[in-house]
Order: structure tokens, then sequence, then C-alpha cells
């Protein structure tokens, strides 16, 4: 509510959303809302190629917007499945090393008995060995879910469960919304994700403006003791965002600092708590 507002100075603007499951190819916007004070409107079409400006009037009173987006792929949210656990195997140097003991059987363990020709073979078998250690093969364990993660594989889960997050908030309903965070988080702290994801997306001093999530940056991944079920990992990202106001596109950067819970639900790695440590504005 603004009291005392200056009517020649006073700016309305309204920002119309059209929901849809995939990319249209052609959005079309009828303005008639012209008077004898008001005969031109500047409008703004914004797609992720950027804005599209506009001056609408009483006879060009129709925006619009064609898809010209030949190579632009949306946004997926997808379930992150457990694997099974596995160990990694040094196949080539496991064979070499076969390779060896059978030698060493068929020439016996005196090496001092061995001629010239089969040392060298001996040695060769053991420098190859060290040569090919670490080219290794993931062998899957059978009836066992993998519960740990490496530093790598653990950027990885955040990242995904991260991106599923925000891509939720390009829904516009509510219930979908919460559908598409289900995909990546477990039920009893949807409500919790929800409204402390929306926070940091919404200028609710500007009239509720939604920061629409570009990229997001994992800078720091780290697995911490926790009492909570699962495996827990303080984490540092950054999420850059665009936010379309008065027709113009501004570039918004925050960075987060957090504990992220993660434990497999149903063959799905979910996040099960968060707790955020720090939020600001870069």
């Amino acid at each position: 509510k603004v009291d005392n507002l200056d009517y020649s100075s006073a700016i309305i603007g309204v920002i119309f959303a059209y929901p849809d499951e995939g990319i249209p190819q052609e959005v079309t916007m009828k303005w008639d809302l012209f008077n004898d004070r008001t005969k031109q409107v500047p409008s703004t079409a914004t797609d992720p190629a950027g804005p599209m400006k506009y001056i609408l009037q009483p006879d060009d009173s129709v925006l619009v917007w064609k898809n010209f987006l030949k190579k632009y792929k949306l946004p997926t949210i997808s379930e992150i499945k457990v694997t099974k656990a596995s160990f990694a195997l040094p196949f080539l140097s496991v064979l070499i090393l076969i390779a060896l003991i059978i030698l060493i059987i068929k020439h016996g363990l005196q090496i001092k008995s061995w001629d010239k020709k089969t040392k060298l073979n001996g040695i060769f078998f053991i420098i190859l060995i060290f040569l090919t250690f670490p080219i290794k093969l993931d062998i899957e364990i059978p009836f066992m879910e993998k519960e740990s993660f490496s530093n790598p594989e653990a950027t990885i889960l955040i990242d995904q469960i991260l991106k599923n997050t925000y891509r939720a908030f390009d829904f516009r309903n509510e219930s979908d919304i919460y559908d598409k965070l289900a995909v990546s988080s477990e039920g009893d702290l949807l409500a919790d994700i929800y409204l402390q994801t929306k926070k940091g997306m919404v200028l609710e001093n500007q009239g509720g403006i939604r920061v629409k999530v570009n990229t997001i940056n994992i800078v720091d991944v780290e697995e911490v003791a926790s009492e909570n079920e699962g495996i827990a990992y303080k984490c540092l990202w950054q999420v850059k965002g665009t936010i379309g106001h008065w027709g113009h596109i501004h570039q918004r950067t925050n960075q987060y600092h957090a504990v992220l819970n993660v434990k497999p639900v149903n063959g799905v790695w979910k996040l099960n708590a968060l707790d955020i440590i720090e939020e600001k504005r870069l």
C-alpha cells in the first residue's frame, strides 16, 4: 500500500504469464486500455534469449512473440536413482598379476635359477602391473545399494538435487511446484523447502517479482556428521538469476551456505533435511 503517491510520477507495471508444458510457436496479446492520456504503452516480451521491446498503440495494439529458439531445451526434473554399490577393480593389473603368478609357478620360486629371458619377462610384468593400475573398472555388488560418495560424486548429487529444486519454481501453480519438489525432497520437508526457496526467489517489496534461476554453481561440498538419517553435506553454492523489472532484465547472484541431508527413499535419492547457515547477495 502506497499513500500520497504523486500521479505524475506513478508507474504501473503489469506482468502476463502464459504457463505451457512446452514452448509455443507464437503468443499474441491484445492491449486495448488506451485513453486520451495514455496513447502509448511500452511493452516487453521476455524469453530465454532475452527481452523484446515494443510500443503498443491504439492502431497497433497486438504484441506478438514468435519462437526463434531453435536449439533451446527446456530444463527437466528427473529422479536421481539409487545405484548399486560398486568397487573399482584394476582389471588389467589383475590379469597381468595372474600371468606373473603363472610364470613363477612354471619356473619355480628360485628366481636366480631363471634364464635371462624369463627374468626380463618377470620384470616386464611387474612394470606393467604398476603402469596399468590406474585403469579400473567399476564392478557392481549385487543386492547392495550405494551408501557413500566420493567428493566429485557428492558434488554431482547435490548439484542435481538443487537444480531439481529451483526448476520446480518455474511452474506457476502451487500444487505443481509441490509435485515437482517431491521428486527430490521427502514429504515432511516439502513445506520448509518451499518457503525457504521461495523466500530467496521472490522480491516481496517489489510486488512479488520472481527471480528466474539460470545457473547453479557448486563451490564446495564436504561430508559432515549428522543426527539425521542418511548422509549430511555442508555445502556452499551460488545461484545466478535474472529479474524482469519495468521492462529491464537485471542479473542477481545469491550465495548459500547450508547443511543438506540426503537419503534413499524407494530407490531415489531425496533431500530429507535442510539447515541454512548463511544466505547473502553477491
